[in-house]
């Protein structure tokens, strides 16, 4: 009995039923952490890179996933620096995925929210204004 594959495609260069279903179970491995932090993260990075990963940079990433979410973050984040073992190409790519995403700064996400009209305790009038409120 063989196992189900899906047809190889042009954006996966190791077709095959074994690293199909291991690509699988790392890109659900990558979205069920533990962390929302790290689901988001991981989750998205397996998305975006493990077709194009081999199966040595696979092997690697495995290794990642078993470490813990906190660690992780702040490796990836380069809070902490990262040790000799995991310190490859795999997690220089997650480190570059985690500052690809384009970020707002502060001012530009309160320029880009919709403001609704009496939404703000400035637009009320003195006297029910819990701010400008007298005792």
């Amino acid at each position: 009995m063989s196992l189900p594959c899906s047809p190889p495609s042009d954006s996966d260069p190791i077709p095959g039923p074994v690293t199909d279903i291991r690509r699988k179970r790392l890109i659900f491995r990558s979205w069920h952490r533990g962390t929302r932090e790290a689901d988001l993260l991981l989750g998205n990075f397996a998305d975006s890179h493990l077709r194009h990963l081999d199966a040595a940079q696979l092997d690697r990433y495995e290794a990642l996933l078993s470490e813990s979410d906190p660690d992780l973050y702040d490796w990836i984040n380069g809070t902490i620096p990262v040790p000799a073992t995991h310190d490859h190409d795999v997690m220089a790519l997650l480190q570059g995925f985690r500052f690809a995403a384009p970020s707002l700064t502060p001012s530009a996400a309160i320029a880009s929210s919709p403001t609704i009209p009496g939404s703000d305790s400035r637009d009320l009038p003195p006297a029910t204004n819990p701010v400008n409120r007298s005792l």
